[in-house]
């Protein structure tokens, strides 16, 4: 399993950078991106066939990603 923060575009969410070093001072090691949709490219490049990406935190990042993906359903590309 991995971890990959991002940071949620809302003036109350925290950066991808300080959910880092929240997670580094519990012990856990993670990942940061600029974008929910980087983030889930590179996952998806590391995925191997049943992997599932788990993407959950506020509506901003999920509905971030669901826009994104839908622009680039609407000129063919893959995801």
């Amino acid at each position: 399993a991995s971890v990959t923060a991002v940071s949620a575009p809302t003036p109350e969410g925290r950066s991808a950078a300080e959910l880092r070093v929240v997670a580094e001072r519990a012990g856990m090691r993670i990942r940061t991106s600029e974008t929910v949709l980087g983030a889930v490219d590179r996952l998806q490049s590391c995925c191997v066939p049943g992997q599932s990406i788990l993407l959950f935190g506020s509506h901003y990042v999920v509905g971030e990603y669901l826009a994104e993906r839908k622009k680039r359903t609407a000129i063919n590309l893959d995801l």
